[in-house]
């Protein structure tokens, strides 16, 4: 059976071929826009993750930029306060050692008063220092003791009374200390004498006692006055004749007899190189003002009648003393400041 197409059917059949080729275009087109729409919202995507990256990446790079920054800052603090406590430490050198020069200064401007007594017949008080003897003696050179000058002496400070004399003035008298005297004595118990365990100061310095021969008991202040400024300018006399050590002793033993009043106290060969106690503060001292090395000296005691401490004053009642009465007080430190930057001042002639 054959069938024959009627302009109807063909119509249809058109219709129809043109219904589905609209609807295939249709579809086409609405994949495309499917297509595109999934490109549009992928390309929104990664431009979206593009602007995500690059802005994660611009705070990366300001916080890095930031910490850069704040370790630049940190590093120029470090340095600024490495220059600060360097320049702290500088300045606090810079203060030490102008307090130091001003403590110089000023000890030696104490010093340079005491030499100007000394020379000028005063007296004047050293203490030798706290942690040895705690002892201050007044002293004053041999040359200028006056029976007046001994009276005050003796009263104000009230100690034994004892000549402290350069090692020059010893050497060319040739005199023993008194341990070897005992030591050469064949009577005196050898066990009498010091050791030096048994002294603060560490070894003695203690002489032979003497009176001039001129004197009736060489007690009295003018007897005993004489007595010490006579051996000074015997001294001076024996330098002068230029007289040998035996020829030396044999004059001495012409005007002075043993034992006596004054008790002579040898400074130690080296002087306060090695020794700092009284027989070395005494005559460097006077040597110092350009006398005979020949001191007179006598330890200050508590006098307070009213007082229980009848032992040495103490050093700040010592100081208080001399205020009062117009006297220098020098520590021995002082003294030896003044040798450090004076050493031949410490040298025997």
């Amino acid at each position: 059976m054959m069938f024959t197409s009627t302009p109807a059917a063909s119509s249809c059949v058109s219709s129809g071929h043109v219904s589905s080729f609209r609807g295939s275009v249709f579809q086409s087109r609405l994949r495309r826009q499917r297509c595109s729409g999934v490109a549009l919202r992928r390309s929104n995507t990664n431009n979206g993750s593009s602007s995500s990256f690059s802005g994660r990446t611009s705070h990366v790079t300001r916080v890095a930029g930031s910490h850069s920054s704040s370790w630049k800052n940190v590093h120029s603090a470090t340095i600024s306060s490495s220059q600060s406590s360097s320049q702290i430490q500088e300045e606090d050198s810079s203060k030490a050692q102008a307090t130091e020069q001003t403590t110089t200064t000023h000890n030696n401007a104490i010093v340079d008063k005491a030499i100007e007594d000394i020379r000028a017949g005063k007296l004047v008080a050293i203490l030798d220092a706290v942690d040895r003897e705690g002892e201050t003696d007044l002293v004053i050179a041999a040359e200028h003791l006056t029976p007046k000058a001994l009276r005050l002496l003796r009263t104000s400070a009230g100690g034994e009374l004892y000549m402290p004399v350069g090692h020059e003035v010893t050497s060319a008298f040739n005199l023993p200390r008194a341990g070897a005297a005992l030591a050469a004595s064949r009577t005196i118990p050898q066990a009498m004498a010091k050791s030096v365990g048994d002294m603060c100061q560490g070894s003695c310095s203690v002489g032979i006692s003497l009176d001039h021969r001129s004197t009736k008991t060489g007690a009295p202040d003018d007897e005993r006055s004489f007595t010490c400024r006579r051996l000074a300018a015997l001294y001076e006399e024996v330098v002068d004749e230029g007289l040998s050590p035996a020829e030396a002793a044999e004059r001495l033993s012409d005007e002075y007899h043993v034992p006596g009043h004054i008790f002579l106290c040898h400074e130690d060969p080296n002087g306060l190189n090695v020794r700092r106690g009284h027989s070395e503060l005494g005559p460097y001292l006077v040597r110092a003002a350009g006398l005979t090395p020949v001191a007179v000296a006598c330890v200050m005691l508590n006098n307070a009648p009213d007082s229980d401490d009848y032992g040495a004053l103490r050093p700040e009642l010592a100081r208080r003393w001399c205020e009062d009465h117009g006297v220098v007080f020098l520590e021995g430190a002082d003294l030896v400041q003044h040798h450090a930057t004076n050493v031949e001042l410490n040298k025997s002639r």
